[in-house]
């Protein structure tokens, strides 16, 4: 997944949290990193169309919330990403800041999620089985 993030996995440095499909297929990603224990960056990189049910997401969303204890989450994504950036509004991120000329195409764009607005952590009544390797 990290080569559709357009950045550079360093093992040990973060933890990841991939979505199989019926057929074991990494259709989905997630990528955790810099958690400060507050704040931790997120990077969604998707193979599938219809990868990401609201199990799923509790799952994505209750590692960083629920498990490490962060008051937030960013997520960085260029300006030029438009697929990204509808996704990631859709799920309730807002727009924090703009970083000029962060990306090899121009700016960057942060977008944060705070707990309290998150409202993907209703636990499910069967969790999926998701490919954790940190």
């Amino acid at each position: 997944m990290h080569t559709r993030l357009d950045s550079r996995w360093v093992g040990g440095s973060g933890n990841a949290i991939g979505i199989l499909n019926g057929n074991d297929v990494l259709v989905g990603g997630v990528t955790y990193t810099q958690w400060n224990g507050a704040n931790i960056v997120v990077d969604i990189a998707v193979e599938a169309k219809r990868w990401c049910t609201p199990d799923i997401l509790y799952c994505l969303f209750s590692f960083p919330f629920e498990q490490l204890g962060c008051k937030r989450m960013t997520a960085p994504i260029a300006a030029s990403n438009k697929r990204s950036i509808k996704f990631v509004e859709h799920l309730g991120f807002t727009l924090e800041a703009t970083l000029k000329d962060a990306c090899k195409d121009g700016d960057m764009l942060l977008y944060s999620m705070t707990k309290e607005k998150c409202r993907w952590l209703t636990r499910p009544q069967v969790l999926p089985r998701i490919l954790n390797n940190g």
